[in-house]
C-alpha cells in the first residue's frame, strides 16, 4: 500500500497519529507499505515502512506544518514503478493528491482517502486576527470535501 500523509512523527497531530496506527496495524498483518509525506523531520523508516519525503514548503501562519508542492512528478513515478502498490491511500487533503490520483488511475490502481482535520478547533486555538482573517476556512472545508468527492467520483467512474 502506498500511503500519502501531510504529517508524520515526530510531529504530533491527528494525521501523524492516524498514520502511525495504520502503519503498525498493516505491518503487523503482513502488508508491505511505503509512506510519502511532506514533513521534512520524518524518519527514513518507521516500523518497517520506508518513508519518502516530498519537496514541500511552509505555509504562512502555520509554522509547524509543511505542504507538498503540487507536482513532484519524478518522485511520484519513481515511487509507483519501484514499489508497484496494490492500493493508494491519501490521509488528509493536499494538492499533490490530484496528480497522484491521475497516475494511479492510469495504472489501474484503486485509491482511497481519509480526512483528519478539525478546522473549527484549529481556528479556536488561533489569535483573534487569524480567526477573523481565516474565518472563510470553516466554509471551505465543506467545499474541499465535496471537491475531492466529486473529483474522485467523476474521474474514476466516467
Amino acid at each position: 500500500m502506498l500511503i500519502f500523509a501531510s504529517a508524520f512523527v515526530p510531529k504530533i497531530d491527528g494525521v501523524s497519529l492516524r498514520c502511525t496506527h495504520l502503519l503498525k496495524n498493516l505491518n503487523a498483518m503482513g502488508y508491505e507499505t511505503i509512506l510519502l509525506c511532506s514533513y521534512e523531520g520524518a524518519p527514513d523508516f518507521y516500523d518497517g515502512t520506508r518513508i519518502i519525503k516530498l519537496p514541500s514548503f511552509q505555509p504562512l501562519n502555520y509554522s509547524e506544518s509543511r505542504i507538498a508542492y503540487p507536482f513532484p512528478i519524478l518522485t511520484l513515478l519513481k515511487s509507483f514503478f519501484q514499489f508497484k502498490p496494490d492500493i493508494v491511500h491519501f490521509i488528509g487533503p493536499e494538492f499533490v493528491y490530484i496528480p497522484t490520483a491521475i497516475v494511479a488511475k492510469l495504472l489501474n490502481i484503486p485509491v482511497i482517502g481519509s480526512y483528519h482535520f478539525n478546522v473549527n478547533a484549529w481556528l479556536d486555538s488561533q489569535d483573534k486576527w487569524t480567526r477573523v482573517t481565516l474565518h472563510w476556512m470553516k466554509y471551505c472545508q465543506v467545499f474541499f470535501f465535496f471537491f475531492f468527492f466529486f473529483f474522485f467520483f467523476f474521474f474514476f467512474f466516467f
